[in-house]
């Protein structure tokens, strides 16, 4: 049984890692911040370049774990509080929602947006490494909050929706298998069914 969770989940992270390198075609090579949930819903990046042509700098953290994003751009460097900024996409095509002063990546954009953190938990004092935890959330619309990607939550979010109750529970046994990415699709097996349960 832990062998096939563990596989289950292996699956699913090496799956999310096909998601981040497809790019919206109109924001392929660009950069910049996204003020406002509909400016990311739109592709409308603030402080944008483009990455073939100019270079910027989004720096979210700094030695005192900063509450501001700073973005060299050109010859000027732009201090933002992040309470006033939705979130980012970097050269690399990675997008990032910054909720609660975290940058949560993106890692399916689709129907139910679902995110990726993260954190340094402690230092091991044997090995001296650091340890960290990756964990999984979704929102229910862009512009919602931040809740962890579990098969309670989810279907607590949307508890209106019975065929997509019973479509989750004819798919999904653990949470793990949220994170479960369709091939076929090009999403994750969550947004596929909620689609089809929209129908």
């Amino acid at each position: 049984m832990k062998t096939k969770l563990l596989s289950l989940v292996f699956v699913g992270l090496t799956s999310i890692g096909s998601i981040l390198g497809q790019a919206n075609e109109t924001l392929a090579s660009k950069s910049g911040l996204y003020m406002t949930a509909t400016d990311f819903s739109s592709g409308k990046l603030t402080y944008e370049i483009n990455c073939l042509t100019s270079k910027h700098k989004i720096k979210t953290a700094d030695f005192f774990d900063s509450k501001t994003v700073k973005v060299m751009h050109g010859d000027n460097t732009i201090k933002l509080s992040k309470s006033t900024i939705w979130g980012f996409r970097l050269c690399d095509g990675k997008e990032y929602r910054i909720y609660k002063d975290k940058e949560y990546l993106i890692v399916d954009k689709s129907a139910i947006t679902v995110y990726q953190i993260t954190e340094k938990l402690s230092t091991s004092p044997k090995s001296g490494q650091n340890v960290s935890k990756t964990k999984y959330f979704f929102s229910e619309d862009v512009n919602s909050p931040l809740k962890e990607l579990t098969l309670k939550n989810i279907e607590t979010s949307f508890s209106n929706n019975k065929k997509f109750h019973d479509l989750i529970d004819s798919q999904f046994k653990s949470d793990a298998d949220l994170l479960i990415y369709d091939d076929y699709y090009k999403m994750l097996r969550l947004n596929h069914i909620y689609k089809e349960s929209q129908n």
